[in-house]
């Protein structure tokens, strides 16, 4: 399975009684996955980003697009005849532009210039029954020191059950639990 793609944004970020600054990037997107026999599906990807972020640091100055740049290598699980998967992968995320909480003037952010994260990521999907669905996820993440706000470790469960009303099928109800280090 091969996955390619390549997004063109242009921004517009302003702020009342100051000049507006436009930015423009292309970003580019590819993956491969191979699927086996055995239900292992191994996988590799790499992705780029830019997200537009509004406002101004402390001096006035219009922030920049954040830019992103990710490889990520894994496998997926999902035994044949069951409806439950498992998902392992690890990752390296390099960003620059990032905005921080800026502890000298707690009205602004600032942005730091180079981030590099690492990380591993597991998880889980399966139904149980025939109308309850269950989803556990953990990431450690090792995070880059310019990164104070952002935790190491992550653990979520969430359900969901699906009913009928008055035998009218489509209703569900969810909830879960999130835990940030």
């Amino acid at each position: 399975i091969f996955v390619a793609g390549l997004r063109h944004d242009r921004s517009t970020n302003g702020v009342a009684g100051s000049a507006s600054e436009t930015t423009a990037a292309t970003s580019r997107r590819l993956g491969v996955m191979y699927t086996l026999p055995s239900g292992w599906s191994p996988y590799l990807s790499y992705t780029e980003s830019f997200t537009p972020q509004a406002g101004t640091d402390a001096s006035g100055s219009l922030y920049k697009p954040l830019r992103g740049e990710q490889v990520e290598a894994g496998v997926k699980f999902q035994p044949e005849g069951t409806p439950t998967s498992f998902t392992a992968s690890v990752y390296q995320l390099k960003e620059k532009n990032r905005t921080v909480s800026d502890f000298s003037n707690p009205n602004y952010g600032r942005q730091v210039d180079a981030t590099k994260n690492k990380g591993l990521e597991l998880e889980l999907k399966t139904t149980l029954g025939k109308d309850f669905d269950l989803i556990a996820n953990y990431n450690y993440i090792d995070v880059d020191r310019k990164l104070t706000d952002m935790p190491r470790n992550q653990v979520s469960v969430w359900g969901k059950y699906r009913f009928a009303i008055a035998g009218v099928p489509g209703f569900s109800a969810g909830a879960g639990v999130r835990y940030m280090s």
